[in-house]
């Protein structure tokens, strides 16, 4: 049997006098001219002796960094004031509040089972300690025996108590989300808090010239509509957060909790859900001249050209498969001749393309760096000299660790994390104690937080008790 194929009628680009009257636009040019004029725009350039990429820096102009007066915050601030700024008396007592009315909704109306603020500040206190003192489960903070003898705990609380306030913590009203269904999505159960947090961390420090957007997994095995699979991450299933902090200290300027119908609002045509996101955080902190870092997540040409216009500089490492590109086909000879500690590089007019190989190659885009190779303070073991990097991978180094700490303190609470709810363990872990215990104690030290520095942190449990 033959099979029939079927031919494909070609229109030819002559046409007959009748329709040489038809004025043409812009938009009914033909694709080979618009193809044309993007790529002469985007056009990828190979550096020589005498040309090279000049980037197109924009100067930091934001004077109003740091710690801000209205918040009335300063470095004689106690521990206990400064988080009881993040951790105010309103959010707490909406929990309270919502807690209880869902406690009543359950069926326990008896006094022994009435939540206080005076209880709710102590639990959260007992939380941010378990974050210093990790154990496999919650009873042997309260266990007598001599191993596990934790008098803090049990003086300030029962167990019994405090894992009744877990039970029934309640951060948001289930009879308006009934009315309004159109407008719930999947994290509507913790976002009261995270709103709130937000605007407080907002309003007391302001990032200064270096920020950076990450993306954190916390482990979460069990059943959830939003989980997300991140190989290559620690906690391999679990609960994604984008964060935006400072490179220098740490701080969380802001963060999202990732979730399918977030990245569907936010998937604008030309940039993609990852592009989206790093837009939607970075939107208060535009138009300033600030250096943005970002990882081989979120970077594309694409996004470098949106966020220089809009007056930012921007660095970090991208995927060579990303859309406009260089084409692989094109540059893969150039890459396959590169010996170790050699560089490539190419550019257009605002972006420049690194590709450096070390053990497995390495690319980055900047719109702040020429490319070059300088000293590094690694020394080769071999040859007993400092080795040579870019400059570009040396400030992606340095600058993109700025996350490090958080992303450390959102690993902890794993006991935590076994015997309560997701909305319950997001609060617990990543949104309210852990992340404003560390922007309180920048705002206090203004210097970077280590998850190490456990004295700084008892301070914060202390001076709450």
């Amino acid at each position: 049997m033959v099979r029939r194929y079927n031919r494909n009628r070609i229109i030819s680009d002559t046409e007959d006098s009748s329709n040489d009257d038809v004025q043409r636009n812009d938009d009914d040019a033909r694709l080979s001219e618009r193809l044309n004029k993007c790529s002469g725009e985007r056009q990828w350039k190979t550096p020589t002796a005498t040309r090279n990429f000049e980037p197109r820096v924009i100067h930091y102009i934001d004077l109003n960094n740091g710690v801000q007066e209205a918040s009335g915050l300063s470095r004689n601030s106690c521990p206990t004031s400064i988080f009881e700024y993040f951790f105010n008396q309103e959010l707490v007592e909406m929990i309270v509040k919502k807690s209880s009315k869902y406690r009543r909704k359950q069926g326990f109306t008896k006094v022994p089972y009435n939540i206080t603020v005076a209880d709710m500040y102590s639990a959260i206190a007992i939380i941010i300690y378990m974050s210093i003192v990790n154990l496999p489960t919650i009873s042997m903070y309260w266990d007598t025996k001599p191993m596990y003898n934790f008098q803090f705990t049990r003086k300030i609380m029962s167990r019994d108590k405090f894992l009744r306030i877990l039970r029934f913590l309640h951060f948001y009203d289930e009879d308006n989300d009934k009315i309004n269904r159109k407008n719930i999505d999947a994290t509507c159960k913790i976002r009261p808090v995270i709103d709130m947090l937000l605007s407080r961390f907002q309003s007391a420090y302001r990032p200064g010239r270096n920020i950076v957007v990450n993306e954190s997994v916390m482990l979460w095995k069990n059943r959830l509509p939003f989980d997300e699979c991140a190989p290559n991450e620690r906690a391999t299933f679990g609960l994604k957060t984008f964060i935006l902090t400072e490179c220098e200290t740490g701080y969380v300027y802001n963060l999202k909790l990732y979730s399918g119908q977030l990245l569907r609002k936010l998937n604008f045509e030309p940039l993609g859900a990852s592009g989206s996101i790093v837009l939607h955080l970075t939107k208060h902190l535009l138009q300033q001249g600030r250096t943005l870092f970002l990882n081989n997540d979120h970077s594309s040409p694409a996004l470098y050209e949106i966020l220089h216009k809009n007056r930012t500089n921007v660095c970090g490492i991208v995927r060579l498969k990303r859309k406009e590109m260089p084409y692989y086909g094109i540059i893969a000879k150039d890459i396959n001749r590169l010996e170790k500690g050699q560089m490539l590089v190419r550019y257009n007019k605002i972006v420049a393309l690194c590709l450096w190989k070390d053990k497995k190659l390495v690319s980055t885009l900047t719109t702040v760096h020429t490319p070059c190779m300088v000293l590094s303070t690694n020394i080769d073991q071999i040859t007993g000299q400092y080795r040579k990097k870019p400059n570009v991978v040396l400030d992606c180094n340095i600058y993109m660790s700025g996350a490090n700490p958080i992303h450390q303190i959102l690993q902890r609470h794993l006991s935590i994390n076994k015997s309560m709810k997701c909305h319950i363990s997001i609060f617990v872990m990543c949104s309210c104690s852990n992340v404003a215990a560390v922007s309180g104690l920048v705002c206090l030290t203004s210097t970077a937080v280590s998850s190490a520095n456990v004295s700084i942190l008892l301070l914060v449990d202390v001076g709450m008790l």
